[in-house]
């Protein structure tokens, strides 16, 4: 369960109003995981999470710019690997999909992987006859989520990311949200000329989450 946005008139603030309004909206996450990004400068925020349970985990960063030339990234995608794609059929793929998930975010998300197949492009991607990640891109120039069975294959996955982005939408900019902890991407997304736009905190109350593998 994710949540986003939440607002208290100031000069109702301090009544517990958000509180409320907090626990109203997760009374039916049941097991699932809750999470939310957070200005670590906010300290007001820092606080409700914490209050609620919700811990920082890592910071998150988003990048922009312009997609490089496809003959750029080539070498990125491809390199040593020869991967196989399929478009990701949210029924066909779920229970593999909420293992990857699983993994990385400590959580299962298969609802929202029918909500992303009717609004972006998603791939499932293949190393020999294993599905070892997917890979989402969307309309507007975001890219994600991408998660890997392995760290050696995101820097490859991110490039394959932004080929299939531009080739699905026509797209010349991009943005991600990478977590502080997937060097590999973050190293990868700089070295292309993408520039550091946001930072933000990745408060969740699950300590599973494992987001080295995550875009």
């Amino acid at each position: 369960a994710y949540f986003s946005d939440l607002y208290v008139e100031p000069s109702f603030r301090d009544n517990g109003i958000g509180h409320a309004l907090f626990a109203a909206v997760a009374e039916d996450a049941g097991e699932r995981a809750r999470s939310a990004l957070v200005d670590p400068a906010d300290y007001a925020t820092v606080g409700f999470c914490a209050k609620h349970g919700l811990a920082m985990k890592t910071p998150v960063l988003r990048v922009g710019g312009a997609i490089p030339k496809e003959e750029e990234l080539a070498q990125l995608a491809f390199g040593a690997y020869r991967f196989r794609t399929v478009p990701i059929d949210p029924h066909a793929h779920r229970s593999l999909l909420e293992s990857f998930d699983r993994e990385v975010r400590g959580t299962a998300r298969g609802d929202d992987h029918v909500l992303f197949a009717g609004i972006a492009k998603g791939a499932a991607i293949y190393l020999d006859d294993d599905m070892i990640a997917y890979v989402y891109v969307w309309p507007d120039g975001r890219v994600g989520p991408i998660v890997s069975t392995a760290p050696a294959y995101s820097q490859a996955l991110f490039a394959f990311s932004l080929v299939m982005l531009a080739r699905e939408f026509g797209a010349s900019w991009c943005s991600a949200g990478i977590p502080g902890t997937n060097l590999r991407v973050l190293r990868a997304a700089l070295h292309i000329g993408l520039k550091i736009e946001l930072g933000r905190a990745y408060a969740t109350d699950t300590p599973g989450a494992e987001l080295g593998r995550y875009v």
